[in-house]
């Protein structure tokens, strides 16, 4: 598994020109639970097919949505690795400077593109107010945020949307977002909730 210090380096060699984000497109943003490939699970993947509006794409990354990165990969850490990793993800994207200035380069076309459709699980909503003041307002861009945990509080807008598991004490202790929607459901169990799949069920339609 990668060191974070040669995973922002590759981040740094990529050229943002080789994006895979496009317009009208629904794509997943998260923390990374390992720093070798950005490719979704299975979950991830059946869960954005729930989602997708007719004649949206669907973005097969994660973040950093390059086709220079690695994103086809199917071999996934344990669950202790996953959250060591996330946690120094996390930090990184609080304090290591560098990283925001790739998260600024690699999340760029969410807010230059018309019609995004953003799902952002756990801390991959900190990752996106981190750098929000520093971007152009979309109006098109559509947010829907599961279990968030973030540090910056978003004003509210009428195209976000934060759910919020009634078992999800991460999101309810250490997010201070108000919930737009609460669920049955824990922190890691959003892709997999009918309650979750009913509430994005109205949202799509409306």
């Amino acid at each position: 598994m990668f060191d974070f210090k040669r995973y922002l380096t590759t981040l740094q060699q990529l050229d943002v020109l080789e994006s895979l984000v496009m317009p009208q497109s629904v794509v997943l943003l998260s923390g990374s639970s390992h720093y070798a490939h950005a490719s979704l699970s299975q979950e991830q993947q059946q869960f954005l097919q729930v989602v997708q509006p007719a004649g949206y794409h669907i973005i097969p990354s994660n973040f950093p949505y390059n086709r220079q990165f690695d994103h086809q990969q199917t071999q996934f850490p344990s669950l202790l690795q996953a959250s060591v990793s996330n946690i120094a993800y996390y930090r990184h994207t609080l304090w290591n400077t560098a990283f925001q200035k790739e998260l600024c380069r690699h999340l760029r076309p969410l807010f230059a593109l018309e019609n995004i459709v953003l799902v952002t699980q756990s801390s991959g909503l900190n990752m996106f107010t981190q750098i929000m003041s520093q971007m152009p307002n979309n109006p098109t861009l559509k947010l829907i945020a599961l279990g968030p945990v973030a540090t910056k509080e978003m004003v509210p807008a009428p195209n976000h949307w934060i759910i919020k598991g009634q078992k999800d004490y991460y999101s309810r202790i250490l997010d201070c977002h108000t919930p737009t929607h609460i669920v049955a459901c824990g922190h890691h169990d959003y892709l997999v909730s009918p309650a979750v799949k009913e509430v994005l069920d109205d949202i799509i339609k409306n």
